[in-house]
This record gives C-alpha cells, sequence and structure tokens, in this order.
C-alpha cells in the first residue's frame, strides 16, 4: 500500500494532477510521520 512507502507517496505526489490529489498525500504522509516508528525519521526532519 503507498501509504506504508515513502517514495511511492512521494512518486504520487509528484504526479499529482489536482489539489485534491495533493491535499490527500500529504495528510496521508503526515499520518505516516506521525506513527511512533517513524521517530528517527522525524528527527532527521527537525535538523
Amino acid at each position: 500500500m503507498w501509504q506504508r512507502n515513502l517514495s511511492a507517496a512521494l512518486f504520487r505526489l509528484e504526479a499529482s494532477r489536482t489539489p485534491a490529489e495533493v491535499v490527500t498525500i500529504l495528510h496521508a504522509l503526515i499520518e505516516w510521520l506521525a506513527a511512533p516508528e517513524q521517530a528517527g525519521l522525524r528527527r532527521a526532519f527537525d535538523q
């Protein structure tokens, strides 16, 4: 499922054709990044 794969989600974001698609993908990315197992990745973005 693309929501669990950062590369796939970023590819879908790049290929988005409508603002609604962008919003949907961004919401999924935000939710994915909020997961406890993504703490290391969040720290990398914070720096």
